[in-house]
């Protein structure tokens, strides 16, 4: 006897979620838009096009596909992936026909792949309609819309929601993250919403995003290496890669996490930003911070300094070739045609390589094979190494999966035939077993010996200059180490430090340098240039606790050019918590410290003030001379020329917003105590 399945497959125009939204695989949809807001726009501002309006920006397009039936339960929307009954799954005509150029033979009779498993033939034809939808994606959306600016003389940038798996699937995906931006003249991602946090890397934590939480292996390792991959490898994006950052983390969101994030996307290849956001109206309770806040931002000095540093740091990284070790192959295409489980995510070897500063790029299948329409570069083999335009990779690293494209399998064959290093990682991959699978295969770019469970690292060529950026991403533990560059062109060097305006001399004796970063910290080495007008790093050997107290006074943030004493803030030489329950729980502003001391012992010395830790920005005042801002750790300021005999001392130490306005996003956050957390300290240095 047989069994038999009857499916009743029908097109419709989804009355819930997306009922009017644009049809992303239609041209005639695509170019409706282009006529209602393009054309209007170049009609009005043409003059301007290419010089002040440089061009257009798209948020989060989708294929906008929903769940619809009663055949399951809706999995959210970031799950809308093949193999789901009750989901209604993207269509046009011209799908049809795609399928059938690929597969050889009708999709029709099985079409019903797309929602459950047929057989042999599943994922063959599960892989031709993902190819169909995102293909016809990329050339009526992304490439139509890219087109027109170019003709028009601006750019078109954006990003496309990429959080957890939503980058490879349908509903609020683009089913393809390299193929939905190619058309753009940047890559592009955004971070919000508390997706990634400080010092959570190794932990799934609350979030404001869909289902309330994020796993850091994706946002942490994998989100910021898909924007700066992409436009490592494509032709008409030239290195660059956007970032919009910091908006929907609430008014909590200080300083400190601001330049945590910042430097969280410079050492992963992000080099254009856009800051969310500037708004208006003051209090804006749509996804803050917003910046400036109408004069009443405690903090806005803190991030001018921030977008200053930003500029800086951007400014020397890009342009340069960027040096990878490893590639990983980019794994949408073995999630569409694997059962769930059945395929490893590509993240997994990510984490691995990136904890142990082996720097590399995703690639997408498209690349490899080279059998795609796109803008990107494909592979090819020289001397044993992958190269990818003017990247080189000494191994690829493939995702374990059941199935592999047969186009795949077979280009995989080939490359290891010619001297390319094939590694596959599942998820029960160890630290100790990527070692062993990577000994005698090649020897890092950077090695890094210590404490540096959270150190980071990108290294750039530019010329004649090897430039290194290294960050500490641990909020609590300082990283120690000893780095060997092993392709260094010059041992001599400088180290900056772009926060804080400062440089000294590095000379890397066999290409060894020693290395000390406060959490928060970063700095970048630039070798290559003769640095003998520099001086050496002056090195902490001493510290003294002064015993003058504080006259403190506080500036709300509704007015801070008036500060009225609060008598209560310092007990026994020791800072209290002004923002306790029991003082002031809704303060938001300045927070003053003055001191006067005596400097006669002092004098000829190069001493300094290290405050520890405070919350959040620091600023300091030596006898009416501004020595510094300091948004994060070290809070350490230099005294250089301007001790006296007879000194006086002010510290004024702002926090953020979040006490004053209680937003549903800052929940999600920590938020530190306001002002000194401890005495402060004088450092000699040598």
């Amino acid at each position: 006897d047989l069994m038999w399945r009857v499916f009743f497959i029908y097109k419709i125009q989804e009355k819930q979620e997306f009922a009017d939204y644009i049809d992303m695989m239609s041209e005639d949809s695509v170019r409706v838009l282009i006529d209602a807001v393009y054309e209007p726009h170049f009609e009005h501002y043409k003059e301007y096009f290419g010089n002040t309006f440089k061009g257009f920006f798209s948020d989060e397009p989708h294929l906008s596909n929903t769940w619809f039936s009663s055949h399951s339960e809706d999995p959210g929307m970031y799950e809308r992936r093949l193999g789901l009954l009750g989901m209604a799954y993207p269509w046009h005509k011209n799908v049809f026909l795609r399928m059938e150029n690929e597969l050889g033979f009708s999709p029709l009779p099985f079409i019903a792949a797309i929602w459950t498993d047929i057989g042999e033939k599943t994922a063959k034809v599960r892989l031709a309609y993902m190819n169909a939808v995102t293909t016809l994606y990329r050339d009526n959306f992304t490439r139509q819309l890219g087109g027109w600016c170019k003709d028009h003389g601006v750019e078109y940038i954006g990003h496309v929601i990429e959080d957890a798996g939503a980058h490879k699937r349908t509903g609020y995906g683009t089913g393809h993250y390299f193929r939905a931006l190619d058309g753009q003249h940047m890559s592009g991602i955004d971070i919000v919403l508390h997706q990634i946090m400080p010092g959570m890397s190794n932990y799934i934590h609350t979030s404001s995003a869909f289902g309330n939480n994020a796993d850091p292996e994706f946002f942490d390792y994998a989100l910021g290496k898909m924007a700066s991959s992409l436009a490592h490898i494509s032709r008409s994006m030239k290195g660059r890669a956007m970032g919009e950052v910091f908006g929907a983390y609430g008014w909590a969101e200080s300083g400190s996490e601001m330049k945590w994030l910042l430097d969280h996307l410079l050492v992963r290849g992000v080099n254009h930003f856009v800051p969310h956001a500037f708004s208006p109206s003051f209090p804006d309770p749509d996804c803050p911070p917003h910046f400036g806040a109408g004069g009443k931002d405690p903090q806005f000095k803190a991030f001018s300094r921030l977008m200053t540093y930003g500029n800086k740091v951007s400014h020397l990284l890009y342009g340069g070739k960027h040096v990878a070790d490893a590639a990983i192959l980019y794994d949408a295409e073995l999630e569409w045609i694997n059962e769930r489980g059945k395929a490893q995510h590509m993240q997994t070897a990510a984490k691995l390589l990136y904890d142990n500063n082996i720097d590399f790029d995703f690639l997408p299948i498209d690349c490899i094979v080279g059998e795609c329409d796109a803008d990107i570069y494909f592979a090819e083999v020289e001397d044993g190494v992958l190269k990818v335009g003017e990247n080189t990779y000494k191994a690829l690293i493939v995702p374990e999966a059941e199935i592999l494209p047969d186009n795949l399998e077979n280009k995989l064959k080939e490359l290891e035939a010619n001297g390319v290093s094939i590694i596959y990682i599942g998820k029960t991959c160890k630290k100790e077993e990527l070692i062993a699978k990577l000994n005698g295969k090649f020897t890092p770019d950077v090695e890094v010996f210590g404490d540096r469970e959270f150190l980071r690292s990108t290294h750039y060529v530019d010329g004649a200059n090897d430039i290194y950026m290294f960050v500490n991403e641990s909020t609590v533990k300082p990283a120690s180490v000893r780095i060997v560059l092993n392709n260094l062109q010059s041992e001599k060097g400088v180290c900056l430090n772009l926060l804080n305006d400062e440089v000294y001399k590095v000379n890397a004796q066999g290409g060894e340098i020693s290395l000390e970063l406060a959490p928060y910290e970063s700095c970048i080495f630039v070798f290559g240039e003769d640095n003998d007008g520099f001086s050496n790093k002056k090195e902490i050997y001493k510290e003294i606790i002064p015993s003058f107290d504080f006259k403190v006074e506080i500036a709300n943030a509704d007015d801070m050019e008036s500060f009225a004493l609060f008598a209560e803030a310092v007990k026994n030489g020791e800072p209290i918590n002004i923002t306790a329950l029991s003082n002031l729980p809704d303060f938001s502003g300045i927070i003053r410290y003055t001191a006067s001391f005596s400097g006669a012992d002092l004098l000829g010395k190069s001493v300094g003030l290290d405050l520890g830790d405070c919350g959040n920005v620091a600023e300091v005042y030596l006898n009416g001379k501004h020595l510094g801002l300091r948004l994060c750790k070290p809070y350490v300021f230099d005294f250089k020329d301007n001790l006296l005999e007879e000194n006086e001392l002010v510290i004024e130490v702002s926090n953020t917003l979040a006490n004053k306005i209680r937003d549903d996003f800052s929940k999600f956050m920590v938020l530190k105590k306001a002002g000194l957390h401890e005495a402060v300290r004088f450092i000699y240095k040598d």
